[in-house]
């Protein structure tokens, strides 16, 4: 939401008029001006702008929207990015000692969750079956939720080897960071990342988790860049005798599918809509009108 309203912003801050009395011409300056941003940056934004002229004016067909080529999205993390098996393994001896961060990480290069979805995870979306398997259910943020298995050798659907190894890692430390973890069992709702100097009620952001990762690249004298997302494009490419379309369902993803536009707009509907009853939104509109800031 908060990113909608930079884009927003951005547009008026150029373009001086309300969104309903803008044309195209209006906006061609400031969508070249976008254009010396990265291709990830130029793409979101463009398309954040397609969605909102087309929500606004309630016309799937805007014409303004229709003219707008957001371009396809490039992923930032490229190949030389991904992380060597012993890099993983320089990672997790940096860990070691803390039964936290070695849970996340192995988690983190078996399934790799988006950090939004790392955030969200709650001590009751982890079930254990004791000496068979841990089920980790992934919550909703990008796509839809799905569970995530840490399975023993002898019961997982996955026989990759390294698979199999990294999964035992994962099961292990997984295992001991429950049993230290103060709300496990007992409170499902408590945050399964929590903020360490904190209590276990205050839980890791997603910005919180890329930050642990930051942190134990640097630990491990890594020269790459450790993110969430280089640890997510490094599981997916990890195991190479893997079923594609099994990672592919642990991972979010739908093999060889686009979402539909309808699904598309739908959620950012939805988006805009959350937007419009937050609470004081109408008072912030109106303050930022005064200031000139933004227009409507």
């Amino acid at each position: 939401i908060l990113l909608y309203l930079a884009v927003l912003n951005h547009i008026v801050e150029h373009v001086k008029k309300p969104f309903s009395d803008m044309t195209i011409e209006d906006l061609i300056p400031v969508l070249q001006k976008w254009q010396e941003n990265s291709s990830a940056t130029t793409h979101g934004w463009r398309s954040k702008l397609r969605a909102f002229l087309r929500w606004e004016s309630d016309d799937r067909h805007d014409p303004r929207a229709e003219k707008i080529r957001p371009g396809s999205y490039v992923s930032p993390v490229k190949l030389d990015d991904l992380l060597t098996e012993d890099e993983i393994k320089k990672l997790r001896q940096a860990a070691k000692d803390n039964p936290r961060d070695l849970a996340m990480l192995d988690l983190h290069v078996l399934w790799g969750p988006r950090p939004t979805e790392s955030a969200k995870l709650n001590v009751g979306h982890v079930q254990v079956a004791e000496n068979r398997y841990i089920i980790v259910n992934i919550p909703e943020a990008k796509t839809t939720p799905r569970p995530v298995p840490l399975p023993l050798a002898r019961i997982s659907f996955i026989q990759d080897p390294l698979f199999l190894d990294s999964a035992l890692n994962a099961y292990v430390s997984m295992m001991k960071y429950l049993d230290i973890h103060p709300g496990f069992p007992n409170e499902p709702n408590a945050p399964l990342w929590y903020d360490m100097n904190n209590g276990y009620s205050k839980r890791l952001t997603s910005a919180g988790v890329t930050a642990v990762f930051k942190r134990m690249g640097k630990a491990a004298n890594l020269r790459k860049s450790v993110t969430s997302y280089v640890l997510r494009r490094t599981a997916f490419n990890r195991f190479k005798g893997a079923d594609r379309e099994k990672l592919n369902a642990g991972f979010g993803w739908k093999p060889g599918s686009r979402m539909s536009q309808d699904e598309k707009m739908g959620k950012i509907e939805k988006v805009l809509s959350d937007l419009v009853q937050l609470p004081g939104f109408e008072k912030l509109m109106k303050e930022l009108s005064c200031y000139g800031i933004l227009k409507f």
